[in-house]
């Protein structure tokens, strides 16, 4: 069935297609909480130009010097498509309720406009082109414990790249996806994000690439020679037998030897090889790995560091726009309880060493006067 939010932003509509009406009642909620929302800022503005890209198209490139962890922009939900639904009708009729869809906003052309691969010709079942647009430019999503097929338009005009220079978040609270910065991104420089999982292999992501979107990617990492490719395949490879051994000295109890291997190989290689959205998950491990060690200092060190990057990237007022997740502010409120208990420990350590006993006090001091008398 189909259910429309009209005016759930300016001039913007989400269209819900759903199995049955108990799942459009519970969304009905999220809608109505997220209504206050504002609108986003067009993509098409000074941080951002949108302008041809050789052998790709139309594109996003940076209008300006970008920071890491700023927010480009944000896009709304145009369709959310249970999916299930592709297993619970004939194709026929879940191309006519896309169709169907797809004609119900109030820009129809926003979402069709985005096949590339296929055209509609006369004649043709209505339809095909949001089938072929929802299975090759939607974000998996969920919202109230439903997954979904998200379509945003804007954000579907990014273009891949295995090492990017963007990555995306969604917002279950108003049903938005932002864009954030992943690294520093200079004047001129295309925003992209990873279409595939962070930490594949060359062939894994160009399998994953030309089964799923039917293209081969020719960003910078997959065309950097053979000895490029061999070495970057080696480091992720490696990755995955680091954490494989850090599991297994934690079993052992062999907590410095989990920190040496983290420390002086697996964080580096992470780093290298881009494998995290931000660096905050694996600073966490570390304060607590410090912490079961019995190292204190370097464990508020890094719980400090873990707290910093899930503000930028996870949602703190004043860098993500909307509200922010409930998984997301969950977790950095457990960070922050954590830092301030580690905090807490230390100012009463050094309390302790501050103010010594009275017995050990009188003891100091009848050592003092025996010293004394023996001078004299």
């Amino acid at each position: 069935m189909l259910a429309h939010r009209p005016d759930f932003f300016s001039a913007v509509s989400v269209i819900l297609v759903t199995l049955d009406s108990s799942t459009t009642a519970g969304l009905a909620t999220i809608l109505d909480q997220a209504s206050i929302a504002q609108p986003a800022p067009p993509v098409d503005r000074p941080i951002l130009k949108i302008q041809d890209i050789p052998d790709k198209g139309l594109g996003i490139v940076a209008g300006q010097a970008i920071p890491r962890g700023t927010i480009l922009f944000r896009d709304q939900a145009r369709i959310l498509a249970d999916v299930r639904f592709p297993q619970h009708v004939r194709r026929a009729q879940g191309q006519t309720l896309l169709h169907k869809a797809a004609g119900r906003l109030p820009e129809p052309d926003d979402v069709r406009n985005l096949s590339r691969s296929i055209k509609a010709k006369p004649g043709e079942a209505r339809g095909l082109l949001e089938e072929n647009v929802l299975s090759t430019n939607s974000f998996a999503a969920t919202v109230d414990g439903i997954s979904y097929m998200a379509l945003f338009p804007e954000i579907a005009r990014i273009n891949h790249a295995c090492n990017p220079t963007a990555l995306t978040r969604f917002n279950d609270k108003d049903l938005t996806q932002q864009v954030i910065a992943f690294r520093d991104i200079k004047p001129g420089e295309e925003i992209t994000i990873s279409y595939t999982d962070f930490g594949l292999t060359h062939d894994a992501r160009q399998e994953t690439l030309k089964r799923r979107w039917g293209f081969e990617c020719t960003c910078d990492l997959c065309s950097g020679g053979p000895d490029a490719t061999a070495a970057s395949d080696a480091r992720r490879q490696r990755v995955t037998a680091l954490r494989a051994e850090v599991v297994a000295h934690l079993q052992k109890g062999a907590f410095d030897t989990a920190i040496a291997a983290y420390e002086g190989e697996l964080l580096r290689l992470v780093r290298t090889e881009h494998l995290a959205e931000h660096m905050g998950e694996h600073f966490e491990v570390l304060a607590r790995l410090h912490l079961a060690a019995g190292n204190r200092t370097a464990a508020v060190s890094y719980a400090q560091q873990a707290l910093a990057e899930l503000e930028t990237f996870e949602g703190v007022s004043g860098v993500r726009a909307g509200a922010v997740s409930e998984s997301s502010s969950g977790s950095i409120q457990e960070l922050r309880e954590f830092v301030k208990a580690l905090h807490g420990q230390e100012e009463r350590k050094k309390k302790r060493k501050q103010k010594k006993p009275k017995g050990e006090k009188k003891q100091v001091k009848k050592q003092k006067t025996a010293k004394k008398n023996g001078d004299k």
